[in-house]
């Protein structure tokens, strides 16, 4: 009796154990999938796969071309948070049908080229959001969401409280 009383204790603590393993690894699966998704839309966003996002305890890390990035440039800053951002609206945690999605000037110090890529991604993540609100100093891009809710279903109403988009310039 006194060794079946001594194993419990060990039984329990392996018991233990083995669910911390079971949680780490049902954390790092769930970080890998975001993670490839943001490092493959960084390469259609950049052009290139130099940098990307490697899983590091329960976050990220930057790497360029496998090592620790040093110094990102504005427009790489900008590229990592606002894909950062929109791939949250898929998280279970926002309700994408009744949230509000803010962006506040996406394409400061970016070039026209990158202002397209942009403009896309905002697009396909942002659109089945309850409410967008887009904040810019760029005509470029206003234009380009000025002609996306412009096409909307709806827009055409006479009545502009029943139109879904409204459009202010400061």
């Amino acid at each position: 009796t006194g060794a079946t009383s001594a194993i419990q204790p060990l039984a329990d603590e392996a018991d233990g154990l083995s669910r911390d393993i079971q949680r780490l690894e049902r954390e790092i699966v769930e970080h890998r999938q975001p993670a490839e998704e943001l490092n493959e839309d960084l390469r259609k966003y950049l052009g290139h796969g130099e940098l990307q996002l490697a899983i590091k305890d329960t976050g990220y890390s930057i790497t360029r071309n496998g090592e620790t990035a040093q110094m990102l440039s504005e427009g790489e800053m900008t590229a990592i948070a606002l894909l950062y951002f929109l791939k949250s609206l898929e998280d279970r945690g926002f309700d994408k049908a009744n949230g509000v999605v803010v962006l506040d000037d996406p394409v400061s110090s970016l070039d026209a080229n990158a202002l397209y890529a942009v403009f896309g991604f905002i697009r396909e993540r942002a659109q089945s959001a309850a409410q967008v609100i887009i904040l810019t100093h760029s005509f470029a891009f206003f234009r380009q969401v000025r002609n996306w809710f412009h096409h909307m279903k709806g827009q055409n109403k006479k009545d502009v409280a029943l139109r879904p988009a409204r459009f202010y310039m400061l």
